[in-house]
């Protein structure tokens, strides 16, 4: 036992030192399974006929903890989506995933290439901010994403999605207090396949996906020596097109196009105890994204109030009141400056996999190596009044490069005293990042008349000005983590325990220039370090055969750092540059119940949690007097809020071919303690706690699916389906303006599909699906920003950036070999 412990405690120095692999042929989170819904495998029969034999609710094997183990065993609240899942339900993005996780809403920002993910309330809150990073990590293929943007992952050969909520503190990469979503592709199978997809719709929507799957050496490709393994590859590519944009624009050109290319190429290497996986993607955007609308004006502002006079001694002005449009506009006159979203990303990432048979006492166990680098270029331009003026626009170029490294050892062993099994860990990741941000205020021929330079109390509004700010950014994290699963021999190995660890250590740096036209008027540099341990402590009970129990308790982190968005050099200002906000921590209380059963019929999840939130970093508007005038988001720890809630998944298939599935989330959220500044006060601070809720946290959200396969048909399947999604009403921001929320919503789908229709000649099959979305048109705001409140009535109006209208056409899709 002692040498145990001791070749243990060598495993963990190792680990430290970066020496050590592990190999699970699944990144973490991901689902082996044939197909399956939202905690529910589909398992049909192995004949060729179209007639189903089983069609129920199949147990899944989950990697959520980086090691196989039935959903059931796993001690975690999450969703999981299979390929035929990701089809069904016209998942083309990571934002449809909304209708279908409970207490999960992602949205984009004021930019169209960008997302951002609120997970039981917890969210980064400025999604376009250089320096901040997604309170829910984002994973594809088991790398760590630390930029959303121009990560809006368009589906091209995914084979599964798995949404985890609660803090991921002991297992996972960085800043998980919110969840993880793993993006999870699919990987060559060695033998020859191809799928492609062609998809057209309303307002210009065309698309097109294909992908082939081939062999190279072993298996079905060139015969070698069986010691010489197998080789394999997959290439796939995609066209995204919307050509036709939702909104007019009478000033320029109309608004929220699209245009996506997406390539990747996949080569693997198998042997008998070793594998190797190398991928490279490509997307490139180029389009005209969504932009915000003018929702609210309020009277009263100089220069922008057409009903007041001009202020004495200025010679003109515009007036913004017709402008205003409370719900969603299919016209919009914006000026004609470009509305440009561009966005270059490309990656690369190899695992590599080994697999030891027998390291005594350690039992059997694997060692895996994840590497990972992405490049992003991103240009997003914003017209931020939502007007034909140029009152306020913003422009901003991102260049993002990093650099992730995952070791880890997996392992475990039966002994007298109980089944031990292990996880050991290193993480290290590195970013460099600059942006170049410009902001345009009055610079419209509307204002020429208006004289700049004025003195006070004018000089707040100094017009006519562009202001350029330039934030680099330099980060680097480390990790050693550890996770230890107990089943003591007793009560038939009904109980388990886990315990897990992390340590986190970050040292973020951030050097910012800013300039009004030529003139360098600031430069300020700061580093800081942040480090926490992240402990989580697990019981397990298997209480029949068909019902499991847990209780969880868990610390979430997520690292201090800098404000890139800060525009001043003075110590003394509310948006300091090199004032660094602390790290928030988050710890979860949660239970859980995971039940299939009644001749498998019936899936039920159920989870209930309680979080102590504490140390929240929360993002703030401010208008910065300057000179030179400009618009500011600041980032401040404001407190300590409680949150607490539960979740519901439920599967069933009460006759044969019907499937229902549901979804129920509830979110109630409150603060403790708010300390934020008074807007117009100076720099003055109170307790707003009693004034401010949870931005995009809806308190009630659920979702109901109703599917039947009608397999009477000699030659094709037909699947109908529709879902219904309805959210409880939110609020945007600081939440503390009705006229910035959205009130509840809710919206329908449907589908049709007819699949399976067998080609001649071993052609492989076709399948053909009508669709719809929104079908009843609903208006509704997935983002608001509150510039009246916010710059204490200066900037006088409200803007909303608001969901898809409603959309619908048809697809046809074609698989062969592998696909089928």
């Amino acid at each position: 036992m002692r040498k145990c412990t001791v070749v243990l405690l060598l495993i963990v120095v190792a680990a430290w030192a970066g020496g050590v692999w592990a190999k699970d042929e699944l990144p973490p989170g991901s689902v082996q399974t044939e197909e399956s819904w939202p905690g529910i495998d589909i398992r049909d029969s192995d004949e060729k006929d179209i007639e189903v034999l089983i069609r129920e609710i199949e147990e899944m094997v989950v990697t959520a903890q980086k090691r196989r183990s039935t959903l059931r065993d796993t001690a975690i609240s999450m969703s999981v989506f299979g390929a035929q899942t990701i089809d069904m339900l016209g998942i083309s993005n990571a934002q449809d995933l909304t209708n279908f996780t409970p207490n999960v809403s992602i949205g984009t920002g004021s930019k169209g290439t960008n997302f951002f993910v609120t997970s039981r309330g917890i969210s980064m809150g400025d999604v376009g901010n250089l320096s901040r990073d997604s309170a829910t990590a984002i994973y594809v293929d088991g790398v760590y994403s630390g930029m959303t943007i121009g990560n809006l992952i368009d589906v091209t050969d995914l084979e599964r999605i798995e949404v985890l909520r609660g803090p991921q503190g002991d297992l996972y990469g960085r800043n998980a207090n919110g969840g993880a979503i793993n993006f999870l592709t699919r990987k060559p199978s060695g033998t020859w396949g191809s799928k492609a997809s062609l998809q057209g719709g309303n307002e210009g929507r065309i698309d097109f996906r294909g992908a082939i799957d081939f062999p190279v050496f072993g298996d079905e490709g060139f015969v070698v020596d069986e010691k010489f393994g197998a080789l394999s590859g997959m290439a796939s590519f995609a066209t995204l097109n919307q050509t036709s944009a939702f909104y007019e624009n009478s000033a320029g050109p109309d608004v929220q196009d699209e245009s996506r290319l997406v390539g990747r190429l996949v080569i693997r290497y198998v042997n008998e105890h070793f594998e190797a996986d190398y991928s490279y993607d490509r997307n490139y955007i180029d389009e005209q994204g969504p932009e915000m609308q003018m929702t609210k004006f309020y009277p009263g502002t100089r220069f922008l109030d057409g009903t007041l006079p001009v202020t004495p001694g200025f010679t003109s002005g515009v007036n913004m009141q017709p402008y205003e449009s409370h719900t969603r506009s299919d016209r919009r006159d914006l000026n004609g400056a470009p509305q440009n979203d561009t966005v270059d990303l490309q990656s690369h990432s190899l695992t590599m996999a080994y697999e030891f048979e027998d390291l005594g006492c350690l039992g059997s166990a694997t060692l895996k190596s994840i590497t990972g680098y992405r490049s992003s270029n991103a240009i997003a331009y914003n017209d931020s009044d939502g007007t034909p003026f140029s009152v306020f626009e913003t422009r901003t170029d991102t260049e993002q490069d990093q650099v992730t490294q995952e070791l880890n050892f997996i392992g475990g062993n039966r002994y007298d005293w109980g089944q031990l099994d292990y996880t050991i860990g290193y993480f290290y990741f590195y970013e460099q990042g600059e942006s170049l941000d410009y902001q345009l205020v009055f610079l419209d021929s509307a204002f020429d008349g208006i004289p700049t330079g004025l003195p006070p109390p004018n000089a707040i509004l100094d017009l006519g000005q562009r202001q350029d700010s330039r934030p680099e950014i330099d980060n680097q994290a480390h990790a050693v983590y550890g996770h230890w699963d107990y089943t003591p021999p007793i009560l038939d190995d009904r109980i388990a325990l886990e315990f897990g660890v992390r340590y986190t250590y970050e040292n973020r740096g951030i050097a910012k220039s800013i300039t009004s036209g030529p003139t360098l008027l600031t430069r300020t540099t700061a580093s800081k370090t942040f480090d926490a341990v992240t402990p989580k402590g697990t019981v397990r009970a298997r209480v029949t055969d068909e019902l499991n129990a847990y209780f969880t308790i868990s610390r979430g982190f997520t690292s201090g750092g800098f404000n890139a968005r800060a525009n001043s050099a003075d110590p003394n200002a509310l948006t300091y540059v090199g004032k660094a906000y602390k790290p928030e921590f988050v710890t979860n209380f949660e239970g859980g119940l995971k039940f299939r059963g009644l001749n498998n019929r019936v899936g039920l999840n159920v989870a209930a949690f309680f979080m102590d939130y504490k140390d929240m970093q929360r993002t703030f508007l401010r208008l910065e007097p300057g000179p030179p005038l400009s618009i500011t988001t600041g980032i401040t720890n404001v407190g300590e809020a409680e949150i607490a809630g539960m979740e519901i998944q439920l599967q069933t298939m009460p006759i044969d071919n019907l499937m229902i599935d549901a979804t129920y989330g509830l979110t109630s959220a409150e603060y403790i303690e708010f300390i934020d500044f008074i807007p117009g006060g100076g720099g003055a601070q109170r307790n707003f706690a009693d004034e401010r809720a949870f931005a995009t946290t809806p308190k009630h959200n659920f979702s109901v699916g109703v599917q039947y396969w009608f397999t009477q048909l000699e030659h094709v399947e037909i699947v109908p389906r529709i879902d219904y999604y309805w959210q409880d009403e939110t609020c945007f921001q600081n939440c503390d303006n009705p006229d910035a929320d959205q009130n509840a919503y809710g919206l329908l789908s449907a589908r049709l599909s007819i699949q399976g229709y067998e080609l001649p000649r071993n052609m492989g099959t076709l399948s053909a699906i009508i669709w719809g979305q929104n079908l009843l048109d609903r208006s509704y705001a997935t983002l608001a920003i509150d510039f009246n409140t916010n710059t204490a009535g200066t900037f006088s109006w409200i803007t909303k950036h608001f969901g898809k209208p409603r959309t619908f056409g048809g697809t046809l899709i074609w698989r062969f070999g592998s696909f089928l």
